[in-house]
């Protein structure tokens, strides 16, 4: 999770052209149960939505 952090905080203290940019992301552990990349991309995807409806520009993590 720090390296999400580290990215969402990198985005947000540049600048694109004069206008401030910020992110959410979601982020997901690799587990011995997943069976396909799916599975990992599914976790991150509902950690992102996790992070947008606690208020985004933060990183949602899913276990």
């Amino acid at each position: 999770m720090f390296h999400a952090e580290r990215i969402r905080n990198i985005i947000k203290e540049n600048p694109i052209e004069d206008i401030n940019v910020a992110v959410s992301l979601g982020a997901a552990v690799i587990q011995d149960k997943d069976e396909s990349i799916d599975d990992i991309v599914k976790r991150a995807d509902s950690g992102l939505y996790k992070a947008k409806n606690a208020g985004r520009d933060r990183v949602g993590w899913i276990q």
